[in-house]
């Protein structure tokens, strides 16, 4: 008795004592993308319509409370309350800041009901006051990015001095983030990217993908002297550079990812020059998270020659590279957006390297919350319960990978991970 008495004492102990419990030492964020809030969104309409319109035909108007799985339909307003309810959740209260990788405007598809400038802006200004109700914005920070429905002209952006939508988009949101308190300088005026330094914690690089992203027609690829891919990409090298000589850690993040699953989505020469600065940089670079696809997906970068290589894992034979020669992962969250079962992620870090440790996925059963009149959120999985991996370096990233390419189990947990199909 006396025994089980000390040795509870001293597990009590260890609980509370930073120097014996390894815990004590990790932090965590929130990682929330895509949105794409649509207010005119209504329940028991045709998803043809984009579910804005009811069709003569009763048996077309299958439009969801919380959301049409699998459509063109943007995200009602019933489900965004709902995941912003869910995260006032101690899990979520207690984040040391939020990843908030874009895209909060709703899609421009339906031709009967054209989104206009005045719509965009009050989207971001919603989504902003959903933020700012739900955390305690002196305490935690919100790092935002730019998405490809974030601007006045879908998928279309230039440098702030070089075009007015785009001067005018970047002018309305460095207003409407002024509360954030965010390391908003004239490289976010013009070109809408930023770091900014997180207390006691990374250096988060918030980049506009957009001047990388191949369906932006608006600027050449990085090839060309002047272009704000080109630019950026040399800023960005900057940023890498102090972080390094700072010792400490950067985490990046965007909107669109370098390549989905086998697809690549940067234009080529911004893809082959941002994937070597990766690479190079990889001691650096701690994580790397992005949204867009609304997919749950690893891309894997490694050495390959002289040069680096990322390949996005959607089949086992895309495993074709030698583990060992693994430098990092980049991770992509699924989206809030009901185009797979929404989702939201809490990432775990050490704080004394700043190394991702995992992360917890949570999700909700879009077909049961509709068929139930009723939505409940849950944890998907654990990044560390699925893998067996507790430290996310690049040893660890090669033994998650290791597992991917060895395990047909565990191969198949992560496939029904891609489309939030683990709950």
């Amino acid at each position: 008795m006396r025994l089980l008495q000390i040795t509870a004492a001293l597990a009590l102990c260890s609980t509370f004592s930073g120097k014996i419990n390894v815990m004590a030492k990790s932090g965590t964020f929130l990682h929330v993308t895509d949105i794409h809030l649509d207010e005119h969104y209504l329940e028991k309409s045709d998803p043809a319509t984009n579910c804005h319109r009811k069709d003569g035909d009763k048996s077309k108007n299958t439009a969801g409370h919380f959301g049409t799985l699998g459509s063109d339909c943007d995200s009602p307003v019933s489900l965004v309350d709902s995941v912003f309810d869910f995260m006032k959740g101690a899990a979520f209260q207690d984040v040391d800041f939020i990843v908030y990788t874009g895209d909060t405007a709703r899609h421009d598809r339906d031709s009967k009901l054209k989104r206009t400038d005045s719509d965009i802006l009050a989207a971001h200004k919603k989504v902003l006051s959903y933020f700012s109700k739900t955390f305690d914005m002196n305490k935690v920070t919100l790092l935002p990015t730019l998405g490809n429905n974030d601007m006045f002209d879908h998928n279309a952006m230039n440098v702030a001095e070089s075009d007015k939508n785009s001067m005018n988009i970047l002018e309305d949101l460095k207003q409407l983030w002024k509360p954030l308190d965010l390391n908003l300088t004239s490289d976010f005026s013009n070109g809408g990217y930023f770091v900014q330094n997180i207390a006691n914690g990374p250096s988060v690089i918030s980049l506009n993908s957009m001047y990388f992203f191949t369906s932006n027609t608006e600027v050449s690829d990085c090839d060309k002297a002047g272009s704000p891919g080109a630019e950026e990409l040399v800023w960005l090298e900057g940023q890498l550079q102090e972080v390094q000589r700072s010792n400490k850690k950067a985490y990046l993040m965007s909107h669109v990812p370098p390549v989905d699953k086998s697809d690549i989505l940067y234009k080529s020469k911004c893809y082959s020059q941002y994937v070597n600065l990766l690479g190079k940089y990889s001691e650096v670079i701690a994580a790397h998270l992005t949204g867009h696809t609304n997919d749950d997906n690893l891309a894997v970068l490694y050495k390959n020659g002289k040069d680096y290589s990322l390949t996005g894992l959607s089949k086992k034979v895309n495993i074709d590279f030698k583990t060992n020669d693994i430098v990092g992962v980049l991770t992509n969250a699924p989206s809030v957006l009901p185009q797979n079962n929404p989702g939201i992620r809490v990432y775990q870090y050490d704080q004394s390297d700043y190394t991702i440790l995992g992360w917890d996925q949570y999700s909700t059963d879009l077909k049961k919350a509709n068929k139930n009149n009723r939505i409940t959120w849950q944890k998907e999985y654990s990044s560390g319960q699925v893998y067996g991996v507790q430290k996310l370096d690049a040893s660890g990233w090669r033994s998650v990978v290791q597992k991917l390419k060895t395990s047909k189990k565990v191969f198949n947990k992560y496939k029904s991970f891609i489309k939030v199909e683990g709950i």
